[in-house]
């Protein structure tokens, strides 16, 4: 299907470098409406064209939607937690701080009052323990729960990986079970999805990710290679690859698939029937989990029904946007970080691809040609 504005977009992207190429998949809660490749895996002549079925990328925090915030909903739904208890009903150890108070409904909207982000990976390197190890994941949850907060818990709005960090390690408290075999059991399984998946760095020192198809990202100074199935996040790599803010890896087909089941809960469907609503349809207007689409400038573009819509971008240049007005989901999957983190305009190319997608969408679903 020959679609100019999209081509236009995309050729703009990739010949600025913005990033090598990638995949792009239109979908609604029952049919895909375009599937697409582009470009070339890196900057090599003889790189293939990604494939939209089974080129994995690096979603980096694709992550937190895609798996922390459904496992959390899900074990809500089976009322093994509550969103309004507290921290230190699951860490002992935080009970009588501050952290101890946070709520865990306060960790999935970024209201919690940690931080942005720390280099915890930078301490536990100059403490001298081994990166990645058992003692170094361990280490991590230490650290993050030692974080002072910066504000009273519920009183700002601060995005945070801390946040995630510590959902991720509470799932696996709850269930006694690594965050990766959780993601297998609860949503990959049921799913019947073979393209999305961590790299557990502490099972295997590297080469899982041999005989995949799996998108570089960035040739790091510290590690001193080129990063191809390992987990491009600093604190989630130095932890051993699975963590609640960073570490998936999928094609644009699974992140449709484990984006889908989202709207098939808002109309009391599939795996999160009984909880999806909680999340992203709450009285207060708050998301958990997800990200709404800015009023101005949004990367998600002239996505239809902004007020409900919803959705998340990944650092190393993924992105999901859902139209609940419309029910479509577009996914975005590049390596724009290969082979530096330099950015070369990928807010722009953003708003262009998804404008013209949403446009591309809108046709289609009328009989139109695009």
């Amino acid at each position: 299907m020959n679609i100019p504005k999209l081509q236009e977009g995309i050729s703009t992207a990739v010949r600025s470098r913005v990033f090598p190429g990638g995949t792009l998949v239109l979908g609604d809660s029952k049919q895909i409406l375009m599937s697409k490749g582009f470009g070339r895996l890196d900057y090599e002549p003889s790189s293939p064209v990604p494939n939209p079925d089974t080129t994995l990328y690096d979603l980096a925090s694709l992550t937190k939607p895609l798996v922390t915030a459904a496992l959390t909903c899900i074990m809500v739904s089976k009322k093994i937690l509550d969103l309004d208890s507290s921290l230190s009903q699951y860490f002992p150890d935080t009970n009588g701080k501050s952290i101890g108070r946070l709520k865990i409904r306060q960790l999935l909207d970024h209201t919690s009052g940690l931080p942005s982000w720390r280099p915890f990976f930078r301490r536990l390197i100059l403490n001298g323990l081994p990166v990645p190890s058992a003692e170094s994941r361990k280490a991590l949850l230490e650290m993050v729960l030692s974080e002072p907060l910066e504000n009273e818990p519920g009183e700002k709005y601060v995005y945070s990986d801390l946040d995630f960090i510590i959902l991720g390690r509470l799932l696996e408290v709850l269930e006694g079970s690594p965050l990766d075999v959780l993601a297998q059991k609860h949503l990959f399984k049921p799913l019947d999805i073979d393209g999305a998946m961590f790299f557990n760095l502490l099972k295997q020192s590297r080469p899982q990710a041999q005989g995949r198809d799996v998108a570089p990202t960035e040739k790091c100074s510290w590690r001193n290679r080129v990063l191809r199935g390992e987990v491009h996040d600093e604190n989630a790599w130095a932890a051993g690859g699975v963590e609640g803010h960073a570490g998936l890896f999928g094609t644009a087909m699974s992140v449709l698939r484990l984006s889908r089941i989202w709207l098939e809960g808002l109309e009391d469907k599939g795996l999160l029937s009984a909880c999806s609503k909680k999340f992203v349809q709450t009285p207060s207007g708050k998301l958990l989990g997800w990200d709404r689409p800015s009023e101005q400038d949004s990367r998600a573009g002239s996505i239809p029904g902004t007020q409900s819509a919803f959705g998340h971008l990944g650092f190393t240049g993924t992105s999901v946007w859902i139209s609940r007005e419309t029910k479509m989901i577009a996914v975005l999957l590049t390596n724009r970080v290969h082979p530096d983190r330099k950015d070369r305009g990928m807010a722009k190319a953003r708003i262009e691809i998804h404008n013209a997608l949403w446009k591309a969408g809108s046709s289609m679903t009328r009989g139109e040609s695009a």
